[in-house]
Protein backbone atom coordinates (compact mmCIF):
# COMPACT_ATOMS: atom_id res chain seq x y z
CA UNK A 1 0.00 0.00 0.00
CA UNK A 2 2.07 2.48 1.37
CA UNK A 3 6.11 2.83 2.10
CA UNK A 4 6.32 5.07 4.90
CA UNK A 5 7.33 2.91 8.06
CA UNK A 6 5.56 2.92 11.07
CA UNK A 7 8.27 5.04 12.76
CA UNK A 8 8.04 7.87 10.54
CA UNK A 9 4.92 8.28 10.07
CA UNK A 10 4.66 8.41 14.02
CA UNK A 11 7.17 11.08 13.99
CA UNK A 12 5.67 12.78 11.34
CA UNK A 13 2.20 12.56 13.26
CA UNK A 14 4.18 13.77 16.08
CA UNK A 15 5.24 17.15 14.57
CA UNK A 16 2.37 17.71 12.54
CA UNK A 17 0.37 18.10 15.70
CA UNK A 18 2.62 20.53 17.38
CA UNK A 19 2.44 22.75 14.17
CA UNK A 20 -1.61 22.01 14.25
CA UNK A 21 -1.28 23.84 17.64
CA UNK A 22 0.51 26.47 16.22
CA UNK A 23 -2.19 27.18 13.27
CA UNK A 24 -5.27 26.47 15.55
CA UNK A 25 -4.59 27.15 18.36
CA UNK A 26 -1.42 30.12 18.67
CA UNK A 27 -3.23 32.84 16.92
CA UNK A 28 -0.56 32.47 13.88
CA UNK A 29 -2.27 31.23 11.34
CA UNK A 30 -0.15 29.63 8.58
CA UNK A 31 3.09 31.63 9.71
CA UNK A 32 5.92 30.49 7.49
CA UNK A 33 8.45 31.19 10.17
CA UNK A 34 7.68 29.15 12.76
CA UNK A 35 9.71 26.52 14.77
CA UNK A 36 6.84 23.81 14.68
CA UNK A 37 6.58 24.33 10.99
CA UNK A 38 10.32 24.27 10.61
CA UNK A 39 10.96 20.82 12.19
CA UNK A 40 7.89 19.12 10.04
CA UNK A 41 9.66 20.41 7.34
CA UNK A 42 12.80 18.92 8.01
CA UNK A 43 10.88 15.74 8.48
CA UNK A 44 9.40 15.72 5.34
CA UNK A 45 11.85 17.23 2.94
CA UNK A 46 14.33 14.02 4.21
CA UNK A 47 11.27 11.50 2.53
CA UNK A 48 12.05 10.89 -1.21
CA UNK A 49 9.54 12.46 -3.53
CA UNK A 50 7.51 9.05 -3.95
CA UNK A 51 7.04 8.86 -0.03
CA UNK A 52 5.59 12.68 -0.28
CA UNK A 53 3.27 12.02 -2.77
CA UNK A 54 1.75 9.17 -0.69
CA UNK A 55 1.56 11.04 2.66
CA UNK A 56 -0.84 13.97 0.42
CA UNK A 57 -2.45 10.41 -0.71
CA UNK A 58 -2.70 9.67 2.81
CA UNK A 59 -4.24 12.64 4.02
CA UNK A 60 -6.93 13.04 1.55
CA UNK A 61 -8.06 9.40 2.31
CA UNK A 62 -8.19 10.64 5.91
CA UNK A 63 -9.74 13.92 4.80
CA UNK A 64 -13.04 11.90 2.94
CA UNK A 65 -11.13 13.03 -0.12
CA UNK A 66 -11.11 9.07 -1.60
CA UNK A 67 -11.69 5.86 0.18
CA UNK A 68 -8.74 3.21 0.26
CA UNK A 69 -10.19 1.45 -2.79
CA UNK A 70 -9.16 4.47 -5.04
CA UNK A 71 -5.62 4.33 -3.28
CA UNK A 72 -4.07 4.39 -6.77
CA UNK A 73 -6.53 7.30 -8.13
CA UNK A 74 -5.31 8.90 -4.85
CA UNK A 75 -1.67 8.76 -5.76
CA UNK A 76 -2.07 9.46 -9.25
CA UNK A 77 -4.15 13.24 -8.29
CA UNK A 78 -1.28 13.63 -5.59
CA UNK A 79 1.27 13.40 -8.12
CA UNK A 80 -0.02 15.65 -10.47
CA UNK A 81 -1.51 18.23 -8.70
CA UNK A 82 1.06 18.59 -6.03
CA UNK A 83 4.20 18.31 -8.48
CA UNK A 84 6.18 20.97 -6.92
CA UNK A 85 6.61 21.68 -2.60
CA UNK A 86 4.40 18.82 -1.43
CA UNK A 87 6.15 19.04 2.26
CA UNK A 88 5.36 23.01 2.48
CA UNK A 89 1.90 21.99 0.97
CA UNK A 90 1.46 19.41 3.94
CA UNK A 91 2.95 21.23 6.48
CA UNK A 92 0.67 24.55 6.03
CA UNK A 93 -2.51 21.76 5.75
CA UNK A 94 -5.01 22.36 8.90
CA UNK A 95 -5.83 19.25 10.32
CA UNK A 96 -2.81 17.10 8.48
CA UNK A 97 -2.13 14.80 11.94
CA UNK A 98 -5.74 14.32 12.24
CA UNK A 99 -6.35 13.42 8.46
CA UNK A 100 -3.28 10.82 8.84
CA UNK A 101 -4.76 9.39 12.30
CA UNK A 102 -8.04 9.15 10.47
CA UNK A 103 -7.05 7.32 7.28
CA UNK A 104 -4.58 4.93 9.46
CA UNK A 105 -7.17 4.22 11.97
CA UNK A 106 -9.22 3.16 9.59
CA UNK A 107 -7.07 0.55 7.90
CA UNK A 108 -7.44 -0.60 12.25
CA UNK A 109 -4.26 1.27 13.16
CA UNK A 110 -4.08 3.39 15.88
CA UNK A 111 -1.48 5.73 16.38
CA UNK A 112 -1.44 7.53 20.01
CA UNK A 113 -0.13 10.74 20.57
CA UNK A 114 3.23 10.98 23.04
Amino acid sequence: MFTLSRKQLTQIIAAAHVRELEIVEGGRGLARSTWARAHLLAILDALDGDDLIELVALAWIGRGDFEWSEWPRAVAQSRNLISTRPAEYLADLPGFPYYLQSALASLGDTFAEN
